[in-house]
């Protein structure tokens, strides 16, 4: 039994720091998006080896469980803002609605009642976008696909507003022009490929890069929401955070795992993200029901920060 135990204590001491070394091998990126599920095996085994005297395990165990947990721990860190009534908000939706789902009337159901002024929905293939167009949703079309592709995503948005849609790498996206307060504010939804190869892993790093690039290039402050399919510690997103000089908005609502369902919470891992500029208060974020896809909704409610100049 001791063997086994310090065999599944070595392979988790070699996942928990080759997360660290995305940047090196993709595998590497891969193996870092499970942190929380490597804090809970690690904790059982610091307490399965306090139980059983095995210090030294123990001592492993616990150090390990530790780096896991502050990697998590950062979507504690401070407190959601208050909303502050005097200024005006921006309700986003964000939902990998998954292309072969077929509750899209469910879907469209719950995209009518959310309230969201900006909707983006991704997976969406052509006939997600005619049963949008025969829907008679409150809302005005705007699809990101790129010619040849499958699926791409697409903005639902309000008919007062402007969006045009963006190539991002080998992907497109879609940005959303708003005004909050007399303040213009881009909303940028996208979703790079899953990384599952060599191949797909780079072209997720070119379009999370692409859209850092876009973000700093521009004098318009930004959002970017979407289905990244990255973790808060993969390599790419990390340094789209960095780069672009965004700020997650999971920070002070906790842990909120988005994919896969129907998989129990402490087995999914979140994918699903809206990244804000420092100067936007995100006074809710939330995540909705699945309706069939394997993705939950993400929904954020924004404002300027409240110590901004009017």
């Amino acid at each position: 039994m001791s063997r086994v135990a310090i065999a599944v204590l070595g392979l988790f001491a070699f996942v928990t720091f080759a997360g660290f070394l995305g940047k090196v091998w993709w595998v590497f990126d891969l193996v870092g998006n499970f942190r929380f599920q490597y804090f809970l095996v690690l904790a059982l085994l610091a307490v399965a080896a306090g139980v059983a005297r095995r210090p030294q395990m123990f001592a492993v165990a616990m150090m390990l469980a530790l780096i896991n947990a502050a990697m998590v721990a950062q979507a504690l860190w401070g407190s959601p803002p208050v909303q502050d009534p005097s200024r005006e908000t921006v309700t986003v939706l964000s939902f990998n609605v998954l292309v072969s789902n077929d509750r899209k009337r469910d879907v469209i159901d719950f995209v009518t009642n959310s309230g969201a002024d900006v909707v983006f929905l991704h997976e969406s293939s052509i006939d997600w976008e005619d049963v949008l167009d025969r829907s008679e949703l409150p809302y005005r079309m705007v699809p990101g696909r790129l010619p040849g592709d499958r699926f791409g995503s697409v903005a639902l948005i309000r008919p007062d507003l402007d969006a045009e849609t963006v190539r991002f790498g080998d992907r497109a996206g879609v940005v959303v022009a708003v005004t909050l307060d007399d303040r213009p504010l881009q909303i940028i939804g996208v979703h790079p490929r899953s990384p599952i190869s060599t191949r797909a892993a780079r072209s997720r790093g070119e379009t999370l890069a692409a859209v850092a690039e876009f973000v700093t290039s521009s004098e318009t402050p930004s959002v970017v929401v979407g289905d990244l399919n990255s973790t808060p510690w993969s390599h790419p997103f990390r340094e789209l955070v960095r780069v672009a000089d965004l700020v997650d908005s999971e920070r002070g609502y906790g842990w909120q795992p988005s994919w896969p369902m129907p998989l129990p919470g402490v087995l999914r891992i979140p994918i699903d993200h809206a990244l804000v500029d420092p100067r936007i208060a995100v006074t809710e974020r939330t995540l909705g029901p699945s309706l069939g896809s394997d993705h939950r909704s993400l929904i954020v409610k924004l404002q300027w920060m409240s110590n901004l100049a009017p």
